[in-house]
């Protein structure tokens, strides 16, 4: 008898404990989830505002040039605070690319965009949307990521 009543003491004890961990594991890994959604969606702006800059800028007035070119660049700062941040960059691009690395390249092409804005200040809203990309290809070259011959637009 002594033995059952041993047993079901331990039963209990563990059944308690159980009841308290389980409950917080699972809000835990929802936690983390959330967390690795929210730095996938910061990442993902900050590459695609960064990817699609030039065009946005040729298709905007000096003042929204500006707005959009401190947006990109507050993306880019708020995909490089996540943990996450280097998991995204060796998905996308492979062990060669690090943080740094990847930083150096956006600021670049941020502050080399901001430069053309700013010398051209005077003439930017007289400029067609060509001769705004003309200006920016430069700061902002249109690169693939894979291989050109396998795009379906190659020549």
């Amino acid at each position: 008898m002594r033995n059952v009543a041993s047993l079901f003491k331990i039963a209990l004890y563990v059944t308690v404990v159980l009841m308290a961990v389980i409950p917080a594991l699972a809000s835990e890994t929802r936690e983390r989830f959330g967390q690795r959604k929210e730095s996938r969606i910061a990442y993902s702006k900050a590459k695609t505002g960064i990817d699609y800059l030039k065009l946005r800028l040729a298709a905007a007035s000096l003042a929204e040039s500006a707005a959009v070119l401190r947006e990109a660049h507050f993306h880019k700062h708020q995909a490089e605070l996540f943990d996450d941040f280097p998991v995204w960059l060796r998905k996308r691009y492979g062990a060669k690319m690090t943080a740094d690395r990847w930083d150096e390249i956006m600021y670049g092409r941020l502050f080399c965009a901001r430069q053309v804005l700013e010398e051209n200040a005077d003439l930017w809203d007289l400029l067609s949307p060509a001769q705004r990309i003309a200006l920016l290809d430069r700061s902002l070259p249109t690169t693939s990521e894979i291989p050109l011959e396998r795009l379906p637009c190659a020549p």
